[in-house]
């Protein structure tokens, strides 16, 4: 290929065409993967639309709406520019079938909900968000079993999905969703990684995903009973998009419901803004190495007003270790947590909040980490009811000193609180800002942009339940 072929082939818009009934679902320079005019490594994952997106695409794959469904799920979609959206909601249902459509306009700075089961009512909903006029964030959450999940859709459809911390012993129920939005069917192989090597169902090799469907696997019948499941989606043909939901019954003292966001490429770091142990609450961080040869991660744990010497952990080829994160840290205090991997892993933090824990706040959360710092991160919506404990944690994970301002938008209105006007933040430090005691509406979201980059995560308890969450970056700041 020639160096202007390859020039104009990295500058190209990728058009995505769902079908007649869909419409088209445009990605934005941003979303197509490869190489940038720069020759930067283009971030996959979820993030904010380039400013010059004419349509971006959302893909929303877990969630039931059916009545009694096992994670019910709704959709929210938060308008960061200064120009109204438009979105159109469509949730598809099988190649055979028309899918369901619903058009919304969103406003300048405004941010709305839709329950998946007002569109259709469904146990397999694959939703796809196409919205144009403006720049928008989508995410959505799954409730079921007193405990709920909260986190972004996916920008992406990807070859490959990679997951960390799931678990099949004794009262878990591990399903991994995979979504695929586009006319023609996928085939993908799906493999597990857990402490003793890798398992390959033969059912589950060539697997195949139909067209405009969404499709979900019940791993703890595949591999059952083990401690540590990661899991692996590579797909033969086609692009798909992963999720996963963790379902604990009580057996083992945790139980709840979360949610996942596969990570479409692995990294050699992963940051981690928000972690804390307490009476009550665990937190287990699990590295999973997909490579064909052993690897060694170190675990960095930078306490509020401390840190502890590095850890270093060996993990085999094609295999998880799980590292408690109580084992060395003062019960009561926060902090954060850096993976950083000779080779390209996948890291993955499991939350288990039990008695001696009020109820409402129990439950379990998972999130993957952030491996990539940005400057300005947006987190829709700040508060999930009137009544949740919602926080977000705002890490510095350089050297150097660095300032960060919150802004609250709401109606088409922009406020800064006055603490957080202009907040410093010393390299390898963080801070909690509580979105309830600054009496964030329901109806809002907030906007963190610093000085340099930083990793924004996100908490929520007392839904009833918790979940933990990286917010949307923005890399375009």
């Amino acid at each position: 290929m020639s160096p202007t072929t390859s020039r104009r082939t990295r500058l190209l818009v990728i058009a995505v065409v769902v079908g007649s009934l869909l419409g088209a679902a445009l990605v934005d320079r941003a979303g197509s993967g490869g190489t940038s005019s720069a020759g930067q490594l283009v971030a996959l994952g979820p993030r904010v639309p380039a400013a010059d997106a004419v349509e971006t695409a959302w893909y929303c794959a877990e969630g039931t709406s059916n009545p009694g469904g096992r994670a019910d799920e709704r959709v929210y979609i938060a308008n960061v520019d200064r120009r109204a959206a438009h979105a159109r909601i469509t949730v598809m249902q099988g190649p055979d079938l028309a899918p369901k459509v619903l058009n919304i306009d969103v406003g300048a700075g405004t941010m709305a909900g839709v329950h998946v089961s007002d569109i259709l009512a469904i146990g397999e909903p694959g939703v796809l968000v196409e919205v144009t006029g403006a720049r928008a964030v989508v995410t959505h959450s799954v409730a079921g079993t007193g405990d709920a999940g909260l986190g972004p859709c996916a920008r992406d459809a990807a070859p490959t999905w990679h997951f960390a911390a799931g678990t099949t012993a004794k009262g878990a129920q591990l399903w991994l969703a995979l979504f695929n939005p586009f006319a023609d069917d996928a085939i993908v192989d799906i493999d597990f990684l857990t402490q003793a090597g890798p398992l390959a169902p033969d059912d589950l090799q060539g697997f195949v995903v139909p067209a405009h469907s969404r499709v979900t696997v019940p791993v703890h019948d595949h591999a059952p009973r083990d401690d540590l499941v990661a899991t692996e989606v590579s797909a033969r043909r086609g692009h798909v998009i992963a999720e996963q939901t963790q379902v604990l019954d009580g057996t083992d003292g945790r139980k709840g419901l979360a949610l996942s966001l596969g990570a479409p490429e692995l990294a050699t770091s992963w940051q981690f803004a928000n972690a804390s142990v307490v009476s009550g609450r665990t937190q287990t961080m699990v590295v999973a190495n997909p490579g064909p040869v052993p690897t060694s991660a170190t675990i960095r744990t930078r306490l509020d007003g401390g840190a502890l010497e590095p850890e270093t952990v060996s993990i085999p080829s094609r295999t998880a270790v799980g590292i408690d994160l109580g084992r060395r840290v003062p019960p009561g205090v926060g902090f954060s947590v850096a993976v950083e991997a000779r080779t390209p892993i996948v890291a993955e933090s499991l939350v288990a909040v039990r008695a001696p824990l009020p109820s409402a706040l129990r439950g379990i959360a998972t999130a993957i980490g952030s491996n990539r710092p940005a400057r300005r991160w947006v987190d829709a919506p700040a508060r999930e009811t009137s009544t949740s404990q919602d926080s977000i944690a705002v890490l510095n994970p350089g050297r150097t000193a660095l300032t960060f301002r919150l802004r609250v938008v709401r109606a088409g209105q922009v406020s800064t609180p006055s603490a957080f006007a202009r907040v410093r933040l010393a390299g390898g430090k963080r801070t909690v800002i509580d979105l309830g005691v600054l009496k964030v509406p329901t109806d809002a979201f907030v906007i963190v942009d610093a000085t340099g980059p930083v990793v924004v995560d996100r908490e929520s308890a007392a839904m009833p339940g918790v979940t933990v969450a990286a917010v949307v970056p923005d890399f375009e700041r």
